[in-house]
Order: structure tokens, then C-alpha cells, then sequence
């Protein structure tokens, strides 16, 4: 339903589409598309074949997450433009560049959680070479939040900008660790342990969240800038614990991948996984206590928003 709306709205209304509106429909109809791939095990030839079914897993699930983050990543070029006020924001070349670039990405980048199945070797060489393209995204990503650094383009009492320069952060960090965990070698020794779990965990969290937040905090600000601005303290405390903890939570979650990767490849096996686990608890402790200030953060960050929600519906009921 939300496909059909979608584009029975843009479709022969709108001419030359920004990328953003690319991204949007690109992932709606991608997401179909693997939600559906991703019960092809119903089929008995796939379902009985081991490796077959486990290569579809992989890509389907894959190929799903990359269509969301067409939906996000969408929406945070369109804040964008509504922010500098320009429409040249999604509809330069560069943009479309990095647009095919990442739509590549979403269609074979999958293939870099398959290099321990027995597959085709040309699979492994597209994945390798497809992940190793995103090296032209963190470079592009150092040299504009170099020029960011210089630039007095943030907007007072907005906290939308802020919220996306924490965006550009942590795509950062976890484009880093995508692409270090995409080289085969170091691929064998993360795979299947916490490290995986960090880069997925700061992807959602680190990117996705943050991006959403930053386009309720446009929203909320367009709809009443009085209470964003009487409850900036809170929102700015919610902010910092927000990232410092994330910090911790995703550090947690390397060392005890680390650790898990120690066991599995270099220790004498006279260990347990029973005793390797016992033995990373106070990491799991510390990981607990900074994910509970995440939620804190989140939650000082969405009381104001919940307020102007809350403020929106007592006017609609008045009138």
C-alpha cells in the first residue's frame, strides 16, 4: 500500500526528480523485492539445498537492509536541501553519482557475508570489489566534514543540524568498520562474533536513529520552535549522552568480539564456550550500563518532541 500511494503521488506529477525522491522509490520497491527473496525457502529445491538456501539468506537480508537505507539515507539529503533551503543539494551529479554507487552496493555488497560459503569464486571477487568501491564514500565523507569544520552554517535553536552532523560521525566509524570487516583475511576473524553485531548495532543505531531524529527535530521545530527552545538543555544533555554512550556500547561489543575471535582461533580449545563467555561478563555488564544511558539520552532527546506532539493534537482538538 505504501508503495502503490508512493508513486501513484510522484509519478507523472513531479518532473526531474531529485535523488531523493530516487532513493525513496529505489528502496520501496528493492524492499518488496527481497522481503519476498527472503522466503524463497518455502521453495523445497532451495530449502533442501544447504549452501543455495544460506547464499539467499545472506543476500536477501542483505539487499533488505540496504533498501532501508536507501529510505534513510533519502531522507537525510531531503532534510538537507530543506535545511540550506537549496534544491541543488539532490539533484547534482555528484549526488546520482554516490546514488548508483550506493543502488551497486545495495545489489552486491551482500556477498561479503558469503566468503565462507562454497560459492562461485566470481561472487567473492564482485563482493570484495563492490565493498572495496565504498572507500570512494569515506574519502568523499573526510573531505566535506573537513569543509563542515569551517563552515558557520549551523542553525540556532535548531537541533536538526546537529543531529546530522552526528550522522555524518558515525557513518564514519561504521563505514570504517564495514570495510576493514569486508577484507576477506580479517573477515574469517570477525565473522559470527560481537564484532558483527557492533557494525550492524552502530548502523541502526549511530546512522539510522540519528537521521530520524534530526528530521523529527526539523519538524518539530517548523511546528513549534518555543517549546524546542524552552527545553534546549535537555535536548543538548540527551544529545551528548546519546553519542558518549554509543561510544562505549559499540566499544564494548568489539572487545568482546575480540575475545570471542581469540577463542575461536587461537586458543587451546581446553576452553569452554560455556567458560569464554563466563570470562567476558564485565564486559556484558559495562555494555548493559552504557545501553541504558543510550535510552536515557533517547528519552531526553524525545520528551520535547513528544510535547510538541502532544501540543499539535490539543490545538487540532480545539478548533
Amino acid at each position: 500500500m505504501f508503495a502503490i500511494n508512493y508513486f501513484k503521488t510522484l509519478v507523472g506529477k513531479i518532473q526531474n526528480w531529485p535523488v531523493y525522491l530516487w532513493m525513496w522509490g529505489t528502496g520501496i520497491v528493492f524492499m518488496i523485492y527481497h522481503f519476498s527473496e527472503a522466503h524463497l525457502w518455502l521453495i523445497p529445491s532451495i530449502r533442501e539445498n544447504f549452501i543455495r538456501d544460506i547464499t539467499v539468506q545472506w543476500k536477501s537480508y542483505g539487499s533488505f537492509v540496504g533498501s532501508w537505507n536507501m529510505l534513510i539515507y533519502g531522507t537525510a539529503i531531503f532534510l538537507m536541501s530543506k535545511i540550506k533551503n537549496e534544491n541543488t543539494v539532490g539533484r547534482g551529479k555528484v549526488a546520482f553519482f554516490f546514488y548508483f554507487l550506493g543502488l551497486s552496493n545495495l545489489m552486491f555488497g551482500w556477498a561479503h557475508h558469503t566468503y565462507f560459503i562454497p560459492t562461485q569464486p566470481w561472487i567473492r571477487i564482485v563482493a570484495y570489489a563492490m565493498s572495496m568501491s565504498e572507500w570512494i564514500i569515506f574519502l568523499s565523507i573526510i573531505i566535506s566534514w573537513k569543509k563542515s569544520l569551517n563552515q558557520q552554517d549551523k542553525i540556532k535553536g535548531n537541533f536538526a543540524y546537529k543531529f546530522l552532523l552526528a550522522t555524518d560521525f558515525w557513518v564514519f566509524v561504521n563505514l570504517f568498520i564495514a570495510l576493514l570487516i569486508s577484507i576477506p583475511y580479517i573477515n574469517l576473524f570477525t565473522h559470527g562474533t560481537h564484532i558483527t553485531v557492533a557494525h550492524s548495532m552502530g548502523t541502526t543505531i549511530g546512522i539510522n536513529t540519528t537521521i530520524l531524529l534530526a528530521s523529527a527535530m526539523f519538524i518539530a521545530y517548523k511546528e513549534n520552535a518555543k517549546i524546542i527552545e524552552s527545553n534546549t538543555k535537555i535536548i543538548k544533555l540527551g544529545y551528548w549522552l546519546f553519542n558518549v554512550a554509543l561510544v562505549g556500547f559499540l566499544t564494548m561489543l568489539m572487545l568482546g568480539g575480540v575475545a570471542r575471535s581469540k577463542w575461536i582461533f587461537l586458543s587451546d580449545k581446553a576452553t569452554s564456550f560455556g567458560e569464554m563467555q563466563t570470562s567476558i561478563q564485565p564486559l556484558i555488564v559495562v555494555f548493559l550500563f552504557f545501553g541504558v544511558v543510550l535510552f536515557i539520552g533517547l528519552l531526553f532527546i524525545s520528551i520535547p518532541l513528544i510535547k510538541v506532539f502532544l501540543n499539535k493534537v490539543r490545538k487540532e482538538k480545539s478548533l
